[in-house]
């Protein structure tokens, strides 16, 4: 099981700049025992979330944004 790392749970956001220059934002959100990272396009559009239960990512299937979640969750996710 995959949970986000401590530096990120601090920080509650991270940015992240493709090879062609676009932002992606990553947001967390957590209310009651929900916890999720949005993911946000250009720091306007939501393009999915990652469920931080399952690490599961849901959302918009485009190659250049499942990249990049793979990209957030490389650095900023960790086994337990």
């Amino acid at each position: 099981m995959k949970t986000i790392t401590k530096e990120f749970r601090e920080l509650k956001r991270a940015t992240l700049t493709e090879e062609y220059g676009a932002e992606y934002q990553f947001k967390l959100w957590e209310k009651g025992n929900h916890s999720r990272v949005y993911v946000n396009y250009r720091g306007k559009r939501s393009v999915g979330y990652i469920d931080l239960k399952t690490g599961i990512y849901t959302g918009d299937n485009n190659e250049t944004y499942l990249a990049m979640v793979n990209e957030f969750m490389d650095k900023y996710m960790e086994e337990v």
